[in-house]
């Protein structure tokens, strides 16, 4: 006959073993986005990118950016490769007034060594200059800074 406490531990032998489970199809999810491997394996390893374009001719700037966009977006390590528009600014909580069209470009990568391949790759080779030549850049590289421990940071 089975103890409660052999029950108890069968069912949370069970318990854990479906949260591993759940947390490992979760981590898969994680690693493939739109059907293709990221190759993101630690979270704390992502590289984020976030360029800001001051552009006078979005007509010149979008036809630099948009093959470099398309080439990017599917190289391995590539998480997330968005152009947006600004259509409003801020700075602490006050509109600023917008001259030019401005463009923020995030890019999210796997780790520095995807970003790395990605500044070596043809297509960036062929065509950041001419984005830099088509607008003013501000770029940001920034990494993820693990939660904060229990007791905070010190």
């Amino acid at each position: 006959m089975l103890s409660y406490r052999s029950l108890y531990a069968a069912g949370a032998g069970l318990l854990a073993g479906a949260c591993l489970t759940r947390i490992f199809q979760l981590a898969k999810h994680r690693t493939t986005v739109a059907g293709r491997d990221t190759g993101l394996v630690d979270s704390d390893e992502r590289v984020i990118i976030v360029v800001e374009f001051r552009v006078c001719d979005s007509g010149q700037f979008l036809a630099a950016i948009r093959p470099l966009c398309a080439a990017s977006v599917v190289e391995f390590g590539c998480i997330r490769y968005e152009l947006m528009q600004n259509i409003e600014s801020c700075v602490e909580g006050r509109k600023i007034s917008i001259d030019g069209v401005r463009y923020t470009l995030i890019e999210e990568w796997s780790t520095r060594e995807a970003v790395a391949r990605h500044e070596q790759s043809p297509h960036y080779r062929q065509w950041a200059p001419l984005v830099n030549a088509s607008a003013e850049v501000v770029l940001h590289k920034l990494r993820v800074v693990p939660s904060a421990p229990a007791g905070g940071f010190h």
